[in-house]
């Protein structure tokens, strides 16, 4: 699982709040640090920040969702609304999630990413 959060606060509550389970969390900074691992990596699942300054958060949705495997994107947010979701999903991307993060529903909504994205890997 990959992040792209700017804020330190955030990395760290995401990393506690994903504390204990299977994923390998790589947390970065910049989208452009992200699309350069994520080409590399490989990631099931990206956490991507809705703020990124100087960054368009569908423009991103759509490079990330250009990679193959793509992955399922979800997108933090400090609101989230059926507009916002609909938004999101027509953009490529698979659900919102709340900041500040919580971790049952954190860990819940990122299963459910995973297993979306193994569910669309080629069989074989």
């Amino acid at each position: 699982m990959m992040a792209v959060l700017p804020q330190l606060a955030e990395q760290q509550r995401l990393a506690w709040c994903v504390d204990g389970s299977a994923w390998r969390l790589d947390i970065v900074f910049t989208l452009d640090e992200a699309l350069l691992r994520a080409e590399r990596d490989k990631p099931s699942v990206i956490l991507l920040d809705r703020d990124l300054s100087n960054s368009d958060w569908r423009a991103a949705v759509h490079k990330f969702c250009k990679l193959r495997p793509a992955p399922s994107v979800l997108l933090a947010s400090p609101v989230a609304d059926q507009y916002l979701w609909d938004e999101l999903v027509a953009n490529g991307g698979y659900d919102v999630v709340i900041k500040p993060f919580q971790a049952g529903e954190l860990k819940r909504v990122i299963a459910s990413a995973h297993a979306f994205w193994k569910s669309r890997l080629p069989r074989g």
